[in-house]
């Protein structure tokens, strides 16, 4: 199965709608013509222009269809992973290497050892 890959949400890797079977191919197998067939591709995109996930277009379908609103945190959320987004996307990978040796460095000053730990055990 072909996995449908969304960057910088969580759990998006999940089967495209083309690698599911639909019961009207079965049922017109070889009566209408392969070059008769179209090819339809539904994007559903949110209000920053990025490729939505199945489920995040049905909330906002159900939401517009109820005349609610998702919550104030929800949104403030969505806002600040695409302001994420866009500050990783601006940023060049010598940058984040800068910065996170910026990040240790001053952790290793704080605690005055050489070395990090870098998992929770002892």
């Amino acid at each position: 199965l072909k996995k449908e890959v969304l960057a910088g949400r969580t759990r998006d890797e999940r089967p495209t709608d083309k690698d599911v079977e639909h019961w009207a191919d079965r049922m017109y197998a070889g009566v209408v013509p392969d070059h008769l067939k179209k090819d339809i591709e539904i994007q559903r995109l949110d209000e920053f222009g990025r490729q939505m996930t199945t489920k995040e277009a049905w909330r906002k379908l159900n939401h517009n269809f109820h005349g609610k609103k998702p919550g104030a945190r929800k949104v403030e959320k969505r806002k600040r992973q695409y302001e994420e987004e866009m500050r990783i996307k601006k940023m060049n990978a010598a940058e984040i290497a800068v910065e996170q040796m910026e990040k240790v460095s001053k952790l290793q000053e704080k605690t005055g050892q050489a070395y990090m730990a870098l998992s929770g055990g002892a």
